[in-house]
């Protein structure tokens, strides 16, 4: 039988939750702070918390964008790979940053 947990039975009395808001706006999580007693926190506790939350909810948002990105870069690779034809792409020195196999074997 699963059980139903509470946070009393782990003598929490208090929690303050705070939204992770990414900058559009979206809720990305929530930061919970619990209690072991009855506990009210100050205005300078919520203005801590608000900043740490703004600091995860950047973090949070930063990683997802960074996933995206290295999602994006995989399908970008393949697609250079598996096509017939040489790519290749220079800096603004006009050194090799990237050739795809076709543009390596034409080297």
């Amino acid at each position: 039988m699963e059980k139903n947990w509470q946070l009393r039975e782990f003598g929490v009395r208090a929690v303050q939750t705070t939204p992770l808001i990414a900058r559009d706006g979206r809720v990305v999580g929530m930061l919970s702070t619990h209690w072991r007693a009855p506990h009210q926190p100050s205005e300078s506790d919520l203005r801590l918390l608000d900043i740490l939350a703004r600091q995860a909810a950047d973090l949070i948002e930063r990683k997802r964008v960074e996933m995206e990105l290295h999602a994006i870069n995989g399908r970008m690779s393949s697609l250079l790979e598996n096509i017939d034809e040489g790519f290749l792409v220079l800096d603004s020195e006009w050194r090799f940053v990237y050739l795809n196999a076709t543009a390596d074997r034409l080297n």
